[in-house]
């Protein structure tokens, strides 16, 4: 990869085989041709790093850190670009994902990132998550996450790694300072089908720990919440 491209998409992979191509191919129709695959590996024992090396402009490079937050923050060291997006890889993205938000941060030069809707879908076969809840799957949702986000590097850097400290909800942390923080435009369009399956974090993580982590990100945003609203009144 020679040429200098415009978005570094970021992928943890791990024994991802069985979902993988998918994913692959939704990279391969987007319309917008500037991009690099990073794909980050941690130690998958299957034919998945093969797969990302036989993909055009993909790298395939070793983890480091632990857990799905470990391989993003590897991930986003290694980005060359001047936008970054994520995609897992079990998930599907729109042929104009990238393409539609592109268009809209040129047009709103002052926005960090643009979001758009996703659709979850449950593979067939396979159970929902502890406390899921059914209703999610009907029609779309319009809300900042990691796979219908599109970032400027500029906020990447300022917000800073992911938290390896947190089994799970460290992009649910991540994107709430994105929300506090950044100046966020939409693309109001399905760019994700999102697919929940009987191996997802969410589903092999036991509902305890995660209802943990999500009560402590809770009182950090109020409290944190609390004490700016504290300064505001002594100024």
């Amino acid at each position: 990869m020679s040429e200098q491209p415009d978005i570094s998409i970021i992928m943890a992979i791990r024994n991802s085989e069985h979902y993988l191509a998918e994913a692959l191919a939704s990279i391969a129709a987007q319309n917008y041709p500037a991009i690099e695959l990073i794909a980050v590996d941690g130690g998958s024992r299957d034919g998945g790093p093969s797969m990302v090396q036989n993909f055009p402009n993909a790298r395939c490079i070793p983890q480091r850190g632990t857990g799905f937050t470990g391989a993003w923050n590897t991930g986003v060291q290694a980005t060359r670009a001047p936008f970054i997006a994520f995609l897992d890889s079990d998930d599907i993205w729109a042929p104009e994902k990238l393409a539609g938000q592109m268009a809209v941060l040129r047009a709103n030069p002052f926005a960090d990132a643009v979001y758009g809707r996703v659709a979850f879908f449950l593979e067939r076969g396979h159970a929902l998550p502890s406390g899921f809840r059914p209703a999610v799957l009907e029609g779309t949702h319009l809300v900042p996450m990691p796979g219908v986000t599109l970032l400027r590097r500029g906020i990447v850097e300022r917000l800073g790694s992911f938290d390896e400290k947190l089994s799970i909800a460290s992009d649910i942390a991540w994107f709430a300072k994105l929300r506090d923080r950044a100046t966020l435009a939409v693309f109001d369009q399905l760019v994700l089908r999102k697919r929940l399956h009987n191996s997802n974090l969410g589903h092999i993580t036991p509902w305890p720990i995660f209802r943990g982590e999500l009560l402590t990100l809770l009182k950090a945003r109020v409290d944190g919440h609390r004490r700016a609203a504290a300064g505001a009144n002594d100024a």
